[in-house]
This record gives C-alpha cells, sequence and structure tokens, in this order.
C-alpha cells in the first residue's frame, strides 16, 4: 500500500495504491493526514487517483466522504480520477457517484 502526493497548479493530487483494509490502519491514517494537508493547501482541487487501487473497505470510502464534505464546505471540488471498474461498481453500491465527481483520468480537470 503507497500513498504519494503531488501538487501541480492550483490542483493537490493523491495517489493510491495497493488495497486499504483493517490491516492498513497506519495506512489509512496516512490517507486521512495527507488529505488533511492537502486540505490546508491553497490548492482549488483535491484529486483521488485511486487508478492502482485494487481493494477498499468502508473506512476510506468513509474517508472518501469526509474529504468531499470538507472540501466542500471549503469551497473546493474534489474528485476521483481513474477509478478501476471493480472499485467503481463497489462505489456505485453506495450510490457514491450521485455525490463525488469521477473523471476518466486527471488530465481532463487539469488546467
Amino acid at each position: 500500500m503507497k500513498i504519494t502526493s503531488s501538487t501541480k497548479g492550483k490542483n493537490y493530487i493523491v495517489k493510491m495504491e495497493g488495497g486499504y483494509d483493517i490491516t492498513a490502519f497506519k495506512n489509512l491514517e496516512l490517507l486521512k493526514s495527507t488529505i488533511s494537508n492537502a486540505l490546508k493547501s491553497d490548492s482549488e482541487r483535491l484529486i483521488l487517483d485511486i487508478q492502482h487501487l485494487y481493494y477498499l473497505n468502508a473506512a476510506v470510502i468513509g474517508i472518501f466522504l469526509g474529504a468531499f464534505t470538507e472540501a466542500n464546505s471549503r469551497g473546493r471540488e474534489f474528485f476521483l480520477c481513474n477509478v478501476p471498474e471493480k472499485i467503481k461498481r463497489i462505489l456505485d453500491l453506495t450510490n457514491m457517484q450521485k455525490v463525488i465527481k469521477y473523471c476518466d483520468n486527471d488530465n481532463d480537470i487539469l488546467h
């Protein structure tokens, strides 16, 4: 499991790789911390690139929703990019697509 972050203009990009479940508690804390840092920055968009994410659980979905809520309250945009089909099916079961914007790749929204 790996989490990396970078900025490109006014975009803060967080890349997640691997699987995130209850055994990955330390990585979940790192994900929360990374997102918190992104929201403290002057970025206009928070982009979570999950192209290489192969598993997630309810805790990760909760982190996504919390990040969306916080970004929205600060007037910022939040995107999930490069969502693998398997992950998209899981997120769609929770109606996440009605709340959070998906993009096919981060180049679609980077300006």
